[in-house]
């Protein structure tokens, strides 16, 4: 979900409510790795489920941390390998690299987290990285040097878990961005690098509060199996595009827009998604940000 915001300093007020820690041993985060990352542009990747969980606790330069485990599930290991090599590529290996043949489907060491409750923060440590701030509730919401308006609040019950909503508007108008306590921005916790493979290409599916013996999901209905294997993203038919964009599906869409490299928004839309008329567009790389009624899902494209 995840431009896909990485590494972020966040900052709200909390207006009078008791501050809800994100790091619990017996939180458990599913993601999916969705299709299409920017480095295959014309293939499509089925999407990739994965598990995050925390284990024990571990002192590192005199800070105390909890280890992060990833668990993913990959098909075979020629997908695997294909979506590690788009890392490589474009990141220089700074997502996949603690995986490898003997182990992608293993529940593998990614770094660590640790929460400054006192002080509402949390940081992460990834593999080999220096340590980064990922959430600071005592500072303006600041992501790179774009500061982001916090549009409204909201206490709710998502992931069947009683939390606080911050809705914030993203610089350029290019739609909204969501943080809710002990969950967090509804994106994985601890990358490497600001990642092409996943940044908005991963969906938090589901959350657990008890180990992983049930997920619930944003609806706060229990996760079937069957909700893993239904293809939840968009798609766009052909990449790169013509003077026509197709999208694989429209269900859902409340709104659409098409942005530049710079971020600059060339076109919004508010009904009929499925056929975007892209002649106008000069030759180069563009980002279609597609906002459902939870989700802000980007999608890179190239015009030819």
């Amino acid at each position: 979900m995840k431009h896909h915001l990485f590494f972020l300093l966040v900052g709200t007020l909390l207006y009078g409510q008791n501050y809800q820690p994100l790091v619990n041993s017996n939180h458990v985060w599913k993601f999916a790795l969705h299709s299409s990352p920017y480095c295959l542009p014309n293939e499509t990747i089925q999407p990739v489920n994965y598990e995050l969980k925390f284990g024990d606790e571990v002192v590192i330069n005199q800070k105390t941390y909890r280890e992060v485990y990833k668990q993913f599930q990959f098909t075979d290991a020629q997908t695997f390998q294909r979506i590690k090599n788009c890392d490589q590529t474009q990141e220089n290996d700074g997502y996949l690299s603690f995986l490898n043949e003997s182990n992608y489907n293993h529940e593998v060491l990614a770094g660590y987290i640790r929460e400054d409750i006192s002080n509402q923060k949390v940081y992460v440590l990834p593999l080999n990285q220096n340590e980064k701030i990922l959430y600071n509730f005592e500072h303006d919401f600041t992501v790179n040097t774009s500061a982001l308006t916090l549009l409204e609040t909201n206490t709710l019950t998502a992931y069947n878990t009683n939390t606080i909503e911050y809705k914030f508007g993203l610089p350029y108008g290019a739609g909204y961005y969501y943080i809710l306590e002990q969950i967090g921005d509804q994106s994985d916790l601890i990358h490497s690098t600001k990642n092409n493979i996943d940044g908005t290409m991963i969906n938090l599916i589901a959350f657990s509060t008890d180990n992983g013996t049930t997920f619930y999901q944003r609806s706060n209905e229990v996760l079937k199996v069957n909700d893993l294997t239904t293809e939840t993203t968009f798609k766009i038919v052909q990449n790169p595009v013509g003077n026509t964009l197709l999208l694989s599906n429209d269900n859902n869409i409340d709104q659409l827009q098409i942005v530049d490299a710079s971020g600059k928004v060339i076109l919004t839309r508010k009904n009929k998604f499925n056929t975007i008329s892209t002649q106008h567009l000069n030759k180069g790389t563009y980002y279609l940000i597609i906002h459902s009624k939870h989700n802000t899902t980007k999608i890179p494209f190239i015009k030819k």
